[in-house]
């Protein structure tokens, strides 16, 4: 299925990945994120970081994904020619949360609960025995993390989720079994080494990803099989 919106910039994904992977801190160093300071209207992402959500919000499409486009079409940039993706849907919306937007709160809540929908429409409808949940290929994501970063990313996601779901117990039953379901793809996806299946040209990024995924659903509650997250690890 071909889902189009406007194309990522190469500056607009590097703020999503500074965003969503915890290189935006606070000033005194704490080493948590900002987002429930901004919540709890503390403080104010730099306007930078606002400027960068503005153009992410522009960017999603109706239906509440994002695509960073093809690897071999990296040409096209065309906003009605690029196919929306499951690892960019998740960098994008853990982007939002992480600069102070929640199901509940911020100025981009209904951006985020958009796209948390989606996510769990496509995992609830990829087949249990895949290790994959999309049967897109050759995003940019993929080529350059692997083949399985958008389980990896779409279990980070429901991990940094599920807590804003504790008064919405269907919510929360639809955010539990889809982490459950990335779970299970994520353990089977491991080679003997420890390593992701499927690596793209920094595969070793991947398995990163994979690796933290699983640890922070474990600390979510989560059952993870130990032997798996202890051969991820080494």
């Amino acid at each position: 299925m071909k889902y189009l919106h406007k194309p990522l910039t190469r500056q607009a994904l590097a703020i999503i990945l500074v965003v969503a992977t915890g290189g935006f801190l606070l000033p005194s160093d704490t080493g948590s994120d900002i987002s429930q300071q901004v919540i709890n209207q503390q403080v104010d992402p730099p306007q930078y970081i606002q400027r960068g959500l503005q153009w992410l919000v522009s960017a999603q499409y109706d239906n509440g994904g994002w695509g960073a486009g093809m690897h071999n079409a990296q040409n096209v940039r065309d906003p009605h020619q690029v196919q929306i993706d499951p690892a960019t849907t998740a960098f994008a919306t853990l982007a939002l949360i992480r600069s102070g937007n929640d199901l509940h709160h911020g100025v981009y809540k209904k951006n985020v609960r958009k796209a948390l929908m989606l996510m769990l429409d496509i995992v609830e409808a990829s087949g249990e025995n895949d290790p994959r949940i999309t049967t897109i290929q050759g995003t940019q994501p993929q080529a350059k993390l692997g083949q399985n970063i958008d389980v990896a990313m779409a279990s980070q996601l429901f991990t940094r989720v599920l807590p804003m779901t504790e008064n919405d117990a269907v919510l929360r039953n639809r955010v539990t079994a889809a982490l459950n379901k990335c779970l299970r793809k994520l353990q089977v996806a491991q080679n003997d080494d420890g390593s992701t299946s499927n690596g793209g040209w920094a595969g070793v990024l991947q398995s990163a990803m994979a690796t933290s995924a699983m640890e922070s659903a474990q600390a979510a509650g989560a059952e993870v099989d130990e032997e798996i997250l202890e051969k991820a690890r080494r």
